[in-house]
């Protein structure tokens, strides 16, 4: 009996083609746009938990609490930076200046931000920097600089090579190394330059953006956080300053992601309503047109729940299908954005599919196909054998 009902219902899609294409198109686009959205954010957030993880978890940004990272104005002394130094749980704290300057290069000008600091081997290999091209600069060696690979090739309308100079200020910087690519253009485009040479050339001998502090392996980040919170609110006083780790980032951008899941969630739900709309049209269709077969079946002993599971179970398979349809092109559109983004510079994104996800959406689509052919569904069983002889 189910197997002779199933191949009715498939008969059925089959005979109406067009039809059933346009309904599972309808239901499609909805669980099309729920899966997209599930492997873009799920995708980018472990990208990043990823690139975090790498990039290491001990790490402290202390900024200005109304400048920034790109605050041009010092808001610490070397006095409070040569007393975190030496406290046991700190292993280094790099101080790092940004500073707005005018370059020059091939007789093109034009404004960036210079980020300084003490420039050496081990000082880039603990901010996540490698040098691809060139080499490392010397502790305190003045009038180099190092270039990201994107502002290498971009920066300038001409492509910036090793050994080219640029025009800081009408003082010539030598370009020593290009570092390797992090993945975004943002980090992918800076300008590295020796913090004393900056200060010097801009007459701004102790100006801090931040200080880049590495707590040592195995301390507790939240008590070495709390430690340098208690030191330089009695040296500078509440409220100067603002301590971030790694953790809070991630919290900031997970917290992005999700009002941009909610948003195009809200945009699916719509879809998948839609979509709803469209398998319950189609099966009032299919009833009204299978009034008499309905009426032959009763007539040979098919009961009510028959009737009513048999339509109900058509409807699933609008669901089903749809989400089949949905999850493979889906699929292929989050490699085409993730294709699109990784040439755009953003190479950390990357795209996995998990098989309980998928399994997730099809069983999604078959419930949403069987509770929207209820009504329908419903309405065919409680046909009488009289009422199916009249139409």
């Amino acid at each position: 009996m189910i197997l002779d009902i199933f191949k009715l219902i498939v008969n059925d899609l089959y005979k109406r083609k067009f039809s059933t294409l346009l309904t599972l198109l309808a239901i499609s686009l909805g669980i099309l746009s729920v899966f997209v959205i599930v492997l873009l954010s799920s995708g980018l957030e472990e990208s990043i938990k990823g690139e975090f993880e790498s990039f290491g978890t001990n790490r402290i940004f202390i900024t200005s609490s109304t400048g920034g990272f790109q605050s041009e104005s010092s808001f610490v002394g070397e006095t409070e930076i040569n007393i975190l130094k030496n406290q046991p749980y700190i292993t280094q704290v790099y101080p790092y200046y940004a500073q707005s300057a005018q370059l020059k290069y091939s007789n093109e000008f034009i404004g960036k931000s210079i980020q300084a600091f003490e420039m050496d081997k081990n000082s880039f290999e603990d901010i996540g920097l490698e040098i691809e091209f060139g080499r490392y600069p010397r502790l305190g060696e003045e009038g180099v600089l190092v270039i990201g690979p994107e502002f290498a090739q971009n920066g300038f309308s001409k492509e910036i090579s090793l050994g080219s100079n640029i025009e800081i200020s009408e003082e010539k910087y030598k370009v020593i190394g290009i570092t390797k690519s992090l993945g975004n253009p943002e980090d992918d485009n800076q300008v590295y330059a020796d913090l004393n040479s900056i200060r010097k050339l801009f007459n701004k001998p102790d100006s801090v953006s931040f200080l880049y502090v590495i707590i040592d392996e195995g301390e507790e980040i939240s008590i070495a956080e709390n430690n340098i919170e208690r030191i330089l609110n009695n040296r500078l006083g509440e409220d100067t300053f603002e301590i971030t780790t790694p953790e809070q980032f991630l919290e900031q951008v997970s917290s992005i992601l999700d009002i941009v899941k909610y948003t195009f969630g809200g945009i699916a739900f719509v879809a998948i309503i839609v979509g709803g709309l469209g398998i319950i049209n189609t099966m009032y269709v299919i009833v009204t047109e299978k009034t008499k077969d309905i009426g032959i079946m009763k007539s040979v002993g098919a009961t009510n729940e028959i009737i009513l599971m048999m339509y109900m179970t058509q409807a699933g398979m609008f669901g089903f299908l749809g989400a089949i349809l949905g999850t493979f092109i889906g699929y292929f559109l989050a490699l085409g954005i993730e294709s699109i983004a990784q040439s755009s510079g953003f190479a950390f994104l990357e795209i996995s599919v998990d098989i309980s996800i998928v399994l997730g959406l099809l069983v999604f689509g078959f419930v949403i196909g069987v509770l929207a052919g209820f009504l329908p569904s419903y309405k065919a069983s409680k046909l009488t054998i009289i009422d199916t002889l009249r139409k």
